[in-house]
């Protein structure tokens, strides 16, 4: 005080501080698919007790590591939140992005019949999603390995014909070539095919 008296006081644990914690997980997959749009939530966070998860299509979670589908279908990404809390109540934050993407589905016939009955004329293959229709090519072998057909248009197929004149009954190799419609991926698949009148 100003006469020059003082006076000390110490009083242990008046503060305790707690260490933050680290908020840190993995979604897997992280890539999603129409037909499995469900991912678990690999949580690898370190001094937390509690979590509150938000999965960002207006769902949550308290789960330590939880599992969640996605119900809206489409080519969509969701962010993925994370807060971590420690027992004392300190928390820290975290995002993940995931993704839900079509899936691939084809079918590709075994037999055509090329007869002018109206019904099953030409030999295609049926893409219903999952590809990129501008990245696609189909090209169809005779016996002796020569081409009798080739398409870049998904649409068009094999009527059954070979240098203006119709094509011998028999098995022919074809080979089909895509790209994936949500990446670069190129995929290759080839069969064979029964040609019958």
């Amino acid at each position: 005080n100003s006469n020059g008296c003082s006076r000390t006081t110490a009083i242990d644990s008046m503060v305790c501080v707690d260490a933050v914690p680290n908020a840190y997980f993995i979604p897997s997959p992280g890539i999603m698919t129409y037909l499995s749009p469900s991912t678990t939530m690999t949580n690898l966070s370190s001094g937390a007790v509690n979590y509150v998860w938000d999965f960002g299509d207006g769902n949550s979670s308290t789960d330590k590591s939880p599992l969640h589908t996605y119900l809206i279908p489409g080519d969509l990404e969701y962010t993925i939140k994370l807060i971590a809390f420690s027992p004392t109540g300190c928390s820290d934050t975290t995002y993940q992005r995931v993704k839900i993407i079509e899936d691939l589905i084809y079918y590709v016939p075994n037999t055509f019949t090329p007869d002018e009955d109206k019904f099953n004329q030409v030999f295609k293959p049926v893409f219903s999603m999952g590809y990129d229709p501008y990245q696609y090519s189909m090209v169809i072998f005779d016996r002796w390995g020569e081409i009798v057909f080739e398409s870049n248009d998904i649409s068009v197929g094999w009527d059954g014909t070979y240098g203006g004149a119709i094509a011998q009954d028999g098995v022919y190799t074809w080979v089909i070539n895509f790209h994936l419609k949500d990446s670069d991926e190129k995929r290759s698949i080839n069969g064979s095919l029964n040609l019958l009148r």
